[in-house]
C-alpha cells in the first residue's frame, strides 16, 4: 500500500505528492551538510499531438517508455517521479550544475534513440525531451518552491528555444528570482501544448 500511495500507477515512478516531501527532506539535508543538490525537470515535447494523432493508449506507452528510461539511467540514490501529465523531475542529491548538465544530457540523448512501438501505429514513434536544471550548492537555505521554479524557469527557456535540449538556471544560492523574469501563465502553456486555453 505504500508504493501505491507514493507512486505513479502508470510509469511506477514517485508520484508529485512523494517528489514535493523528498525534495523537501534533500533541502534540508543539502543546508545542513553543505553539498549541492541538483533538481532536473523534463517535459516530452510535443507530447498533445502523440495524443491526439494516435490516442491515449499510445501516449501511456510513450509515458511508461520515458519512466523505464529515467529508472534506468539514474544512479541508486538519485529520485525520480513523474509530477505532472508528461513532466518528469530528476532530484540528484551531492551534485552540482555541471554534473547535473552532464547526466541530463546523456538522458535527453538516450531519449532521441528511443522508438516506441504502438499497437495499431506502423512505424516506432520518436520522442524527444527538453529539460531544466536548477541547483543549489547547499550554502544557504533555499525552499522547495523557489528551486522548483527556477528549475520551470529553465524548463521554459529549453523550450523557447526550440525544444529538445537543457538549460540551466544560476545557481540558486548567488542569485534571487527577479519577479519579472518569471514566465506568465499562458506564455508558458502555449509553449508546452500548442493552446492558451488550460
Amino acid at each position: 500500500m505504500v508504493f501505491l500511495s507514493e507512486h505513479d500507477p502508470l510509469t511506477k515512478l514517485h508520484n508529485r505528492g512523494a517528489f514535493e516531501r523528498i525534495l523537501a527532506a534533500e533541502l534540508i539535508r543539502s543546508s545542513r551538510s553543505g553539498q549541492p543538490l541538483a533538481l532536473a525537470l523534463l517535459d516530452l515535447d510535443n507530447f498533445k499531438t502523440v495524443n491526439d494523432t494516435y490516442g491515449h493508449p499510445c501516449g501511456d506507452r510513450v509515458l511508461e517508455t520515458m519512466g523505464a528510461l529515467l529508472a534506468a539511467e539514474k544512479r541508486t540514490y538519485d529520485y525520480a517521479a513523474r509530477v505532472g501529465g508528461e513532466e518528469f523531475a530528476l532530484i540528484l542529491p551531492g551534485v552540482g550544475m555541471v554534473r547535473a548538465e552532464g547526466i541530463v544530457e546523456r538522458l535527453i540523448e538516450s531519449a532521441r534513440t528511443l522508438r516506441v512501438v504502438c499497437e495499431g501505429v506502423d512505424t516506432p514513434l520518436c520522442v524527444t525531451l527538453s529539460a531544466g536544471i536548477a541547483c543549489t550548492k547547499g550554502k544557504v537555505a533555499i525552499s522547495r518552491e523557489k528551486l522548483y521554479a527556477m528549475a520551470d524557469e529553465a524548463l521554459y527557456m529549453a523550450k523557447a528555444e526550440g525544444k529538445d535540449r537543457v538549460r540551466c538556471a544560476p545557481i540558486a544560492d548567488l542569485t534571487g528570482t527577479p519577479e519579472k523574469t518569471l514566465v506568465r501563465a499562458d506564455e508558458k502553456r502555449f509553449l508546452f501544448t500548442g493552446t492558451t486555453k488550460g
